[in-house]
């Protein structure tokens, strides 16, 4: 088995730099990653990192390298839609906050010290298959690839490969410094204006937050206005001093619950590409990391001599139907509740305070 196979790997998020740092440390000598934009770039996410997210990155030792530089949270403030709040309190920590200029960053340059050659401001056109080779073409020229890994968000699939995409919900997001905040404590709001997704404030490191909110793609939808009325509604209090940090910065995010077809010829998509993302709270660092590290051993075990088996590709579709079908399931299943006539009600007991006393015992105890 040769493992100097030139493997492309297009997107350095976390599925896209997990993928190619894999590779590399799994023997492939002559691994390539894409970044359309220059290095470090902003991306519009609020940098949460819920426990799946911790989990996996303590199993690829990642865990410290992110701690040392997060925010640390073990408090969750939730406001309801009709209003009411609650401040959920734990001994143990919630999560982790970073900025994902700042996470990516830790990401690839593992994977940079492991051999890959990272390729910023080269932006992907198209990829050509033919039937014992693949073609990535980029605006900087072509690159030889015997398979590929597409790691690049919502528009992935679609756009770079014959793969299909789609997304289901818009986000919007900006910082702002000088914001009184708990720096321990994350705060959601279930907004009647953007059910069945949510508005956030995030506590970064920089002693900055950010705000944002999800919300439904849907002709006539005006993320900017929506943000507006947010901002105004639940925020409007703290806004004395605050001052806005850049401007706003909004994306796509694919989360309709729905794993499509992956897999094409020797081109394979992981993370949001793939719609790994949570149907309910957007977040997909987590399913992007573990998608990345699948598509990275489907290759490696898909090395055939000198070439690719395109037929053992096709066992990643099935690997990531049983790692990631249920999970997807279930979430779609609980934002239809969110979406539905039980939820207020349902949300309102979240803020009574005996039961704030019996999610405190449980985290206390879990």
């Amino acid at each position: 088995m040769r493992r100097d196979l030139p493997l492309c790997v297009v997107g350095a998020g976390p599925a896209g730099a997990t993928a190619a740092r894999l590779l590399a440390q799994r023997g492939c000598s002559n691994v390539t990653l894409l970044e359309k934009k220059s290095w470090p770039r902003p991306k519009t996410c609020a940098g949460g990192l819920g426990p799946r997210a911790l989990s996996c990155l303590a199993r690829h030792n990642l865990l410290n390298d992110i701690a040392r530089s997060a925010t640390h949270i073990t408090g969750l403030r939730f406001t309801s839609p009709s209003g009411k709040s609650a401040s959920l309190g734990s001994p143990r920590e919630m999560a982790l906050v970073l900025p994902r200029e700042q996470f990516d960053a830790v990401l690839v340059d593992k994977a940079v010290k492991a051999g890959v050659d990272f390729r910023p401001d080269t932006r992907v056109v198209a990829i050509h298959q033919s039937q014992d080779a693949a073609i990535v073409e980029t605006q900087s020229g072509d690159i030889e690839a015997s398979a590929i890994i597409v790691a690049t968000g919502a528009i992935g699939g679609r756009k770079e490969s014959n793969l299909p995409s789609g997304n289901s919900a818009g986000s919007i997001m900006a910082r702002y410094e000088n914001m009184p905040h708990t720096p321990s404590e994350m705060e959601m709001i279930y907004s009647p204006r953007i059910l069945p997704y949510y508005a956030w404030l995030f506590p970064e490191p920089s002693g900055c937050v950010n705000i944002g909110l999800l919300a439904k793609s849907e002709h006539g939808i005006n993320l900017h206005a929506l943000f507006d009325h947010v901002l105004e509604r639940y925020f409007g209090s703290r806004l004395g001093a605050a001052r806005l940090v850049g401007r706003r910065n909004g994306a796509p995010l694919r989360c309709d619950g729905k794993i499509g077809k992956v897999v094409d010829g020797c081109v394979v998509l992981a993370g949001e590409s793939a719609g790994l993302v949570n149907c309910t709270t957007g977040e997909g660092i987590a399913y992007a990391i573990e998608s990345g590290d699948l598509a990275a051993a489907a290759t490696v075990q898909a090395i055939d001599g000198a070439r690719i088996n395109k037929a053992a590709l096709v066992e990643y579709q099935r690997t990531i139907a049983r790692k990631f079908a249920t999970t997807l399931r279930f979430s779609a299943f609980f934002r239809r509740f969110v979406e539905g006539p039980l939820f207020p009600a349902a949300a309102d007991m979240g803020t009574h305070p005996l039961f704030r006393k019996i999610s405190a015992f449980v985290l206390a105890t879990v």
